[in-house]
């Protein structure tokens, strides 16, 4: 029996990558947790043995501008790092010699999930697709309300808020659909889990809620409508639960299923 860090070297040595159903049962008998981001078992187990052995790579990158509060980096598959800074977006590849990728002009605001990205400028959104190293236009739509840019992206759905409504693109068969509810008065946030999209809204200055729509059905799943007073950060989803603590000093944490049926309260 080999541990993780020599698993990892005898593999290599006789030139043989097991399937991703072994790195899985490798991570299962020592605990290991596969999260809904991550691709697969073998990246997992590598994370976690780099994380004990303390093989970890540092590398310095020099992006020769000075932080400020329009700086946004993000970091995508393949390594690169993506830089937003006055208005153009920088990819930039760190892992080798830093080197500019790709420049994408006009943007106000981009977020990545996997292999897409979405970037917003003025009314438009568009979403690209990483191929070969490089972010291709895969499809564009509009806003109308351009003050607005709430939006949410996974590697399959787009969704943003559009003037009293939330508007879905499915990237892979290039439709667009939308729900418009008379509750939805401010959009805080909204993110996508799985099939599953969550938008947490404020419908007046006291009351909390969050809407569940189930995307490959286009089926509402629930409208939860939390306690007066709650505040939003304190709100957390996954693909079947929500939790919520009434704020930072919250002694509580709730726990329910989408469909809102109350599964426990724990101390925290």
């Amino acid at each position: 029996y080999l541990d993780v860090e020599d698993m990892f070297r005898a593999w290599q040595a006789v030139g043989v990558e097991p399937s991703d159903l072994f790195w899985a049962g490798v991570g299962s008998r020592k605990g290991f947790f596969k999260l809904e981001s991550d691709t697969n078992w073998r990246s997992v187990v590598q994370s976690y043995c780099n994380w004990w052995t303390g093989n970890c790579v540092r590398r310095d990158c020099d992006m020769g501008i000075s932080v400020a509060y329009d700086y946004v980096v993000k970091f995508d598959l393949e390594g690169n790092l993506l830089c937003l800074r006055e208005g153009k977006l920088h990819i930039i590849n760190v892992l080798d010699n830093q080197t500019l990728v790709q420049t994408i002009e006009n943007v106000n605001n981009f977020d990545i999930s996997n292999s897409k990205l979405v970037t917003y400028f003025d009314t438009v959104y568009r979403v690209y697709t990483l191929c070969q190293g490089r972010y291709r236009e895969h499809f564009q739509t509009n806003s109308e309300e351009k003050s607005s840019c709430r939006f949410t992206l996974s590697n399959k759905f787009f969704a943003f808020e559009d003037f009293m409504a939330i508007k879905i693109c499915d990237s892979d068969k290039l439709e667009q659909f939308n729900f418009i509810l008379p509750e939805l008065r401010f959009v805080n946030k909204m993110s996508i889990i799985g099939n599953v999209l969550n938008v947490a809204y404020i419908c007046n200055p006291l009351t909390v809620g969050l809407i569940i729509f189930n995307l490959q059905t286009r089926v509402q799943l629930n409208n939860i409508v939390f306690p007066d007073n709650l505040d939003l950060p304190y709100v957390y989803t996954s693909s079947h639960l929500v939790a919520y603590k009434e704020s930072w000093r919250g002694k509580y944490l709730t726990v329910m299923r989408v469909s809102g049926e109350l599964l426990t309260t724990l101390p925290i």
